[in-house]
Formats: C-alpha cells, sequence, structure tokens
C-alpha cells in the first residue's frame, strides 16, 4: 500500500516538472520577493471544432465539408 502511494506522489511530481517545463504551467514570485509561497498560473485551453474540407474515401474520392478538432492555447504571458 505505501509503494503504490509512493509511486502516486512521485507521478504527480513529474506531471508538475513536465508541465513546468513545457511552459503549461508556470511560477511566480509573491510581489514582496517571498520564495516561500509561489502562485502557480495555468494557461487557457480551448478545445472546438471548425470546418474544413477533406477527401473523404468512397468508390472514389470526393472532398466533404467536416468539422475537424482545433485547439488553441492562450498565452497569458
Amino acid at each position: 500500500m505505501l509503494r503504490a502511494i509512493l509511486i502516486i506522489v512521485a507521478l504527480i511530481i513529474l506531471v508538475l516538472i513536465g508541465m513546468t517545463a513545457t511552459g503549461w504551467l508556470t511560477w511566480f514570485q509573491t510581489p514582496n520577493g517571498q520564495t516561500t509561497s509561489l502562485n502557480p498560473k495555468v494557461n487557457d485551453l480551448e478545445v472546438g471544432t471548425t470546418t474544413a474540407n477533406v477527401q473523404v474515401p468512397n468508390v472514389g474520392t470526393t472532398t466533404k465539408q467536416v468539422d475537424v478538432p482545433v485547439v488553441t492555447v492562450d498565452n497569458q504571458q
């Protein structure tokens, strides 16, 4: 049981390190310069669809208009 908890904690730490390294999660110091209390800032992420012309295989190929996924990231820096 203890081993499972340690593995979960290690995975959470690795995810936080990865998010910080890729810029998905940034840490800022407080205005008075203390490093003990850091406030995380997470970028906004939007997922949706947009219309695009895509070749769809049929007996032959025809171009149809379909909704394709779109991901946008609002970098608030």
